[in-house]
C-alpha cells in the first residue's frame, strides 16, 4: 500500500517532499533538521563521505544509462527530459501466526527512456509498479512483503497523451519476459478534483489485456481530507475485474496518515477485501495495521516497521497477527 498521500510519500512511496505547502510555522523536529544538515551521528565523517560518493556514482550511472540510450534511439532534446529511472532494494524480515517467518527481499528497477518524442517512451521495469500497488495486491498484507507478483521484466512502448482535464493518460504495448512470455497492452488515466477546501477526489481507471489472462479493468477512487496541518484521512474504494474468469475483487480501505516531521510518518489503516465469482461475493480478508516509516539518510535509505493483524477467510477469519521490518535503498538522481 502506501506511505503516499497526494501530499505524497512515494512507494516510487518514500518520504518525499509534499505537494501541499507546509505552514510557515512548521519547523519539524529540530534534531531531525540538524541530522539532515550535518549527516548521521552514527558514522564518522570519512565513512559518510565514502557512502555518499558511492551513492551518487551509482545513481548517476542509472540515469546516465537512460540518457545514453536516448541518444542512440533518436531525439537528443529528450535527454534533458525528466528521467524517472531508479533502482530500489528491499531487505527485511516478517513473522505472522499462520504464515510463519518470511525473509523479505526484492530488487526492483525501472528505466524510463524517451525516444523520438517527449511523449513516446520505452520502458524497462522489473515489475509493473502501478499494478503492484493496485487492488489485486492490496489484500496480501498477511504475506507482509507487499511486493507480490511474478518474476520477470516488462518491456513496453508507452505513449503519453496531452489531455486537458486529466493528470495523466497513457497507452502501453509490450511484453512481459519470463519463463512463459506474455504480450500485453493497457490504457491508464488519472484525474483529480478539488471537492472543497478540505476534500479532494482522485479517480484512477485502467483497461488491460494480457495474452495469458485476457481482458480486464481496474479502477480506484481516493477521497482525501486534510485534518489540520499534518494529518490526512483517506477513504479508498477499488475494484479489479477479469473477463475471462468472471472474477471481481473489491477492496475498501480507510487510512489515517500522520506527518510527524520531514523524516518520519505514521499510517493507520483498516479495511477488507472481497471476491465475486458467478454472482456470489464473499469477504476474503479483514485487515488492520500500523505502519511507521523513517527516512534514515538523505532520502535514499529508509526503515519501515509494520504491525497489525489480518482475519483471512482460509483460516475461518481467525486472528492472524503479524510484524514486519525492512530496510530500503533507493538509487535515483531525483532525490
Amino acid at each position: 500500500m502506501l506511505l503516499s498521500w497526494r501530499i505524497s510519500y512515494v512507494d516510487a512511496n518514500e518520504l518525499k517532499k509534499t505537494d501541499i505547502a507546509l505552514p510557515a510555522s512548521y519547523e519539524g523536529d529540530s534534531s531531525a533538521q540538524d541530522e539532515i544538515a550535518e549527516g548521521s551521528p552514527y558514522f564518522d565523517n570519512s565513512t559518510i563521505s565514502w557512502i555518499e560518493t558511492k551513492r551518487r556514482a551509482l545513481a548517476g550511472d542509472i540515469v546516465a544509462l537512460g540518457a545514453y540510450i536516448d541518444g542512440l534511439m533518436g531525439d537528443l532534446e529528450a535527454i534533458s527530459d525528466h528521467n524517472q529511472s531508479y533502482v530500489k532494494l528491499y531487505l527485511g524480515l516478517g513473522e505472522s501466526k499462520y504464515y510463519g517467518t518470511e525473509a523479505l527481499h526484492r530488487l526492483r528497477f525501472s528505466l524510463d527512456l524517451p525516444i523520438t518524442k517527449r511523449r513516446f517512451r520505452f520502458i524497462l521495469e522489473s515489475e509493473d509498479e502501478e499494478a503492484e500497488n493496485s487492488v489485486d495486491q492490496e489484500s496480501t498484507r498477511s504475506s507482509l512483503s507487499e511486493e507480490s507478483g511474478e518474476d520477470g521484466i516488462n518491456a513496453s512502448f508507452r505513449l503519453l497523451f496531452d489531455a486537458r482535464h486529466w493528470d495523466r493518460l497513457s497507452f502501453d504495448w509490450g511484453l512481459k519476459a519470463n519463463l512463459d512470455p506474455d504480450i500485453f497492452s493497457r490504457a491508464r488515466g488519472i484525474r483529480s478534483w478539488s471537492l472543497s477546501e478540505k476534500w479532494s477526489l482522485t479517480f484512477s481507471p485502467e483497461l488491460f489485456w494480457y495474452e495469458s489472462r485476457g481482458a480486464g479493468a481496474r479502477s480506484s477512487f481516493d477521497f482525501d481530507r486534510l485534518v489540520g496541518d499534518f494529518y490526512l484521512l483517506r477513504l479508498q474504494s477499488s475494484v479489479v475485474w477479469y473477463e475471462r474468469y468472471g472474477h471481481r475483487r473489491y477492496v475498501q480501505n480507510l487510512a489515517f496518515f500522520h506527518d510527524i516531521n520531514q523524516r518520519r510518518a505514521l499510517e493507520y489503516s483498516f479495511g477488507f477485501s472481497a471476491d465475486e465469482r458467478q454472482h456470489h461475493t464473499v469477504v476474503s480478508e479483514y485487515f488492520a495495521q500500523i505502519r511507521y516509516r523513517r527516512n534514515l539518510y538523505k532520502g535514499w535509505f529508509f526503515y519501515q516497521l509494520n504491525i497489525g493483524t489480518t482475519f483471512p477467510r482460509e483460516y475461518e477469519y481467525k486472528t492472524n497477527p503479524f510484524i514486519g521490518i525492512r530496510f530500503e535503498i533507493l538509487l535515483s538522481d531525483d532525490l
